[in-house]
């Protein structure tokens, strides 16, 4: 797992071993083993960002953690990436269609390369880090 603690006051923890991670099928698995109880069990955790690529929507490395995360009820973000890659047409097509398949409106498209949706993510971070606060989540 990878920290990097944002703003001096809060950490993005980014988890191997999902999505287009190119690793064998027992390095998944020994990912899978780390990652899934920290999920589980880890009280602080204010949302959870699921990238998926805009390009081509959920695929089946996704369908695992898409599973949990609906299961969770843990506060979901999903972020479908490259969007830059894609017209205008085809991220509307897109939005719409994550949004069926995830079964979720909490859906954005999202460019590092222009920061197309940039802001939207840093709103749902601080709605969703002072709605933690607000439970007493965080410590």
């Amino acid at each position: 797992m990878n920290y990097f603690l944002t703003d001096g006051c809060y950490y993005i923890v980014d988890l191997p071993g999902y999505g287009y991670a190119k690793v064998s099928k027992a390095e998944r698995a020994f990912f899978a083993n780390l990652i899934n109880p920290y999920l589980k069990t880890r009280s602080e955790l204010a949302g959870i960002l699921q990238l998926i690529d805009a390009r081509h929507g959920p695929v089946a490395g996704d369908h695992q953690m898409l599973d949990w995360l609906r299961e969770s009820g843990r506060r979901v973000l999903y972020v479908l990436t490259k969007a830059d890659k894609l017209s205008g047409n085809g991220r509307q097509r897109m939005l719409k269609e994550a949004g069926e398949r995830l079964g979720s409106k909490n859906c954005i498209m999202f460019s590092s390369l222009t920061g197309m949706g940039a802001d939207d993510i840093r709103s749902w971070i601080a709605e969703s880090l002072a709605l933690a606060q607000k439970s007493d989540r965080l410590r």
